[in-house]
């Protein structure tokens, strides 16, 4: 039982016991006989095990899993040890074939906890074949839903079928040479033609993988290229299978790692992924430096901008955090640059980002810096509200920068992605100032003076609101902002303290934009007034005895060695930490969308009406023709069903003549039937009590089985404007975003509710 206080316990059983009366409700409507099917096809699942039983199978296996889910807190043991349970013939007994496909899918359903389709759609068939020299091995048939599973799951189908060969006796796969080579062809085909993924493998670790990997791994043809030169053998398709290439190369060379600790913890013998392991260290040892990423690049789609290219400053900047609606792969901006944006990122966009992850949900948290734009009249200003931005709006002339992404950590440590250097914010400074016993400040309100004179007294980082993006220049351009402040730039001063600094509005102002420095341009030129002359100036060390002099600044500057932000620091007497941190490259994935997904055209039933209904395919106005002709049947391919009691032939679900409950026919499950089709929309209009003006159908049904839906429930949808799509559901798509708390205030109901 869920660990609640009574008051949720007692809502969650409102939960469960209106969702068993709803249950119930649909259950007696499914006993009218009125459907193709008669029971609500949804199983419920209260659990794992229930789910795991509910997706795969074998009945009762629900109870064995939480057997084992209490007699191991790891979960791949238990997978193990089901698949065991299940070759031992505790739910049945099978063939070697069918135990082991049934074993390898309930353990990759338990493994992904029964959420995803990958263990039914993912896999689509488990063979046991012959080697070359007669012995029998394992093959696992992988179609493009794999992908669920994700890159462990996948890899870990592979092992749960090398543990269940092992039982069984079967030897493991021996590929021949040309069979290794068609691998290597297909892997680097997909890679090129279809999608790179997350990882390509080398042609090296292709052979190693095939010629190792103790269970075959095959797979559904899912591609419209084929190979070219290593064709397959034995009648077996040469077009490109997708789910293969996806299990070599993000399942097992990308989890490589993971999958050898899985496979000793089982004691399974996959000492041969240690070189993929070893390959990929190597590979990460020999640069640590962070390195900016393409991949969001590519297939981008016309109308849909880029935001940012890869670490590029202007970009958005990484802020680690996380707001409530900032759950796993949601991550947020500002109002303010939604706005700025032009409204292409708002709440529900996919994003398609650099880094952490391939796309995210965008939401809102304002609490972090805004955009910084350059004016139509040549200002540069920071945009801190949703209020100001629009305010803004036609004078903006450039983005300067885009303002602040929040991502939580959670998104670095579930994919594995090492960790990036955060933004210099207010929230790191407080924590600094927490560590020297500094209280009682608040860093947003630090004055330049105030903020220079913390960070020489207790050894602090200058504040960040009071530092500057110096890292986004380069050494050079430091050197000529210098020399263009000294020799084109005047002081002005009240009562000896540094008033403002007048700049000339030439190619020199690009520093300054540069460095994110808010300024305004009037008729003398530029102006800098108070703390942004001072922060501009003083870490330069451009002023002595009141006037512009650079000889300090070409002393720090003379050493190659030194950096933008050692040289800022060592002259400004403080330490100057990079404001920016990392840049975000992004751009814009699926717009967001809310709204019924429809066929095209939309229609209200699944119902065949041909040519009859016009353009509108309106069933309305074809029997209203037929009416008028004098005419009713009308011929349309439709399912073949038979009256087990009186043997009746007919395309209703109960038969005409004596109301049994008619079967499908197996031998011609669809053929050309006579429809009395005034007489049976009449029929539907008078049981409903309700005549529709318009009732949208479809030209003719492309199911297998051809089973037409009742017309009742076209009617229905009819009259409440509701559309059906084409596997006679009504669906509304919207955008999932996780959220993991809110204030009652925020929802606008009061607390007590």
């Amino acid at each position: 039982m869920t660990i609640a206080s009574p008051r949720m316990q007692e809502y969650f059983s409102e939960l469960t016991q209106g969702l068993a009366a709803a249950y119930a409700e649909a259950g007696k409507a499914r006993l009218k006989g009125l459907d193709a099917a008669v029971e609500v096809e949804i199983p419920l699942a209260s659990d794992v095990a229930a789910r795991v039983e509910g997706l795969v199978g074998p009945k009762g296996v629900a109870v064995k899993i939480r057997e084992l889910l209490k007699a191991h807190k790891v979960r791949e043991p238990a997978c193990f040890a089901l698949c065991d349970a299940i070759l031992a013939g505790e739910f049945g007994e099978y063939s070697k074939e069918e135990a082991l496909e049934r074993a390898v899918r309930a353990g990759l359903a338990l493994f992904t906890e029964g959420v995803v389709s990958a263990p039914i759609e993912g896999i689509s068939r488990v063979k046991v074949r012959q080697n070359n020299d007669g012995s029998s091995y394992a093959a696992l048939y992988f179609a493009g839903p794999i992908r669920g599973a994700g890159g462990t799951g996948q890899a870990f189908s592979l092992l749960l079928a090398d543990h269940c060969r092992r039982k069984l006796g079967l030897a493991e796969f021996r590929p021949t040479g040309d069979e290794v080579e068609r691998y290597v062809e297909e892997s680097n085909l997909y890679s090129i033609r279809t999608r790179a993924g997350q990882y390509t493998p080398t042609e090296d670790e292709l052979r190693l993988i095939i010629n190792s990997c103790p269970v075959c791994v095959d797979g559904e043809p899912t591609e419209d290229y084929e190979v070219s030169v290593h064709k397959a053998k034995g009648g077996e398709p040469n077009r490109v299978r997708g789910g293969v290439c996806l299990v070599l190369s993000e399942g097992l060379c990308l989890k490589s790692a993971k999958v050898l600790k899985i496979a000793k913890n089982a004691g399974l013998d996959w000492a041969w992924i240690e070189a993929l392991v070893k390959n990929k260290d190597k590979a990460g040892t020999q640069e640590r430096k962070v390195k900016p990423i393409s991949k969001y690049m590519e297939d981008l789609v016309g109308g849909r901008p880029v935001f940012g290219y890869p670490m590029r400053p202007g970009g958005f900047r990484l802020r680690y955090g996380r707001s409530p609606f900032c759950g796993i792969q949601a991550k947020a901006i500002t109002s303010a640059s939604m706005e700025i944006l032009g409204e292409f990122p708002v709440i529900g966009t996919q994003l398609k980002t650099e880094r952490p992850g391939k796309g995210c949900i965008v939401t809102i948290c304002d609490d972090m810096d805004g955009p910084i734009v350059l004016l139509d009249d040549g200002s540069v200003k920071q945009v801190h509200s949703h209020s100001e931005a629009l305010g803004l709006k036609g004078r903006v002339q450039k983005i300067l920068f885009n303002g602040d992404i929040l991502i939580n950590y959670g998104d670095f440590a579930k994919p594995n992605h090492p960790l990036v250097p955060g933004a210099w914010c207010d929230e790191w400074f407080s924590r600094v100032l927490e560590a020297k016993g500094v209280q009682g400040i608040e860093p947003c309100r630090l004055s330049w003076k105030d903020a220079l004179a913390l960070s020489r007294e207790k050894g602090v980082p200058l504040a960040p609101r009071q530092t500057l993006y110096w890292c986004d220049l380069a050494r050079g351009d430091l050197k000529a902002l210098a020399d263009w402040i000294c020799e084109k730039g005047s002081l002005s001063f009240e009562w000896f303290e540094l008033e403002g600094l007048l700049l000339p509005n030439d190619g020199g102002k690009r520093f300054l934009e540069e460095l994110g420095l808010e300024h305004e341009v009037g008729e003398r030129g530029i102006l800098l007034k108070g703390d942004s002359a001072a922060k501009l100036l003083e870490p330069l060390g451009l002023v002595k005895d009141g006037k512009l002099d650079k000889c300090a600044f070409e002393a720090a500057f003379a050493a190659p060695e030194k950096t933008v932000l050692s040289i800022v620091s060592e002259l400004l007497g403080a330490e100057v930490k990079n404001k920016a941190g990392t840049y975000i490259g992004t751009s814009m994935g699926r717009p967001e969308k809310s709204r019924e997904r429809a066929m095209a055209p939309p229609v209200h039933s699944l119902f065949p009406v041909a040519l009859l209904g016009g353009k509108t395919r309106d069933i309305v106005k074809a029997v209203q023709s037929l009416k008028r002709r004098g005419e009713g049947f009308v011929e349309f391919e439709l399912n073949n069903r038979a009256c087990p009691n009186c043997g009746a032939h007919s395309w209703k679900l109960s038969c005409p003549a004596c109301s049994e409950r008619t079967a499908a026919s197996t031998e011609k499950p669809s053929m050309p039937q006579r429809v009395d089709l005034p007489d049976a929309f009449d029929g539907a209009c008078n049981r409903l009590h309700y005549r529709p003006p318009q009732l949208k159908a479809v030209m003719g049904l492309i199911s297998a089985g051809k089973v037409p839906e009742a017309l009742e429930k076209g009617i229905l949808r009819s009259k409440h404007d509701v559309t059906v799509f084409r596997d006679g559901t009504c669906r509304f798509d919207a955008t999932e975003i996780p959220a993991t708390h809110f204030k009652a205030a925020e929802a606008g109901i009061p607390l007590e509710k």
